[in-house]
C-alpha cells in the first residue's frame, strides 16, 4: 500500500518527466489556434505545432481541451511538479488531522 505522500511524489515525478520531454520541442509559451470552424485545434509554440486535435465538444459547447493543454506548457508543468514535490514532503497526516 502506498501512502498519499508517495502517490503525490510519483505524480510530481511523472509531471516533471513529461515537462522535460515537452521542453525539448518547445521554446516559449504555448497558445491555441483554431480555424474559422473551430477545428482543428492547434497548440502552437513560436509557430511550431505541438499538438493538433480534431475532436471536441458538441455543437454549441465551449472549446476547453486545447486551452487546457496549452495552459500546461513546460514552464507551468515544471512549477506544478515542484509544488507537488513540496506537498509530498509535507506531513500530510498532521495537516489532515488539523483540518
Amino acid at each position: 500500500m502506498t501512502t498519499p505522500n508517495e502517490t503525490i511524489r510519483r505524480a510530481a515525478e511523472a509531471l516533471d518527466l513529461a515537462a522535460a520531454g515537452a521542453k525539448q520541442c518547445a521554446a516559449g509559451r504555448w497558445y491555441v489556434h483554431t480555424s474559422d470552424g473551430g477545428y482543428p485545434q492547434r497548440i502552437i509554440d513560436n509557430a511550431v505545432l505541438i499538438a493538433e486535435g480534431y475532436e471536441g465538444p458538441k455543437l454549441g459547447e465551449p472549446v476547453v481541451i486545447a486551452p487546457f493543454i496549452a495552459s500546461m506548457d513546460p514552464k507551468v508543468a515544471f512549477g506544478l511538479a515542484k509544488l507537488l514535490e513540496a506537498v509530498a514532503n509535507a506531513d500530510l497526516a498532521d495537516i489532515h488531522a488539523a483540518a
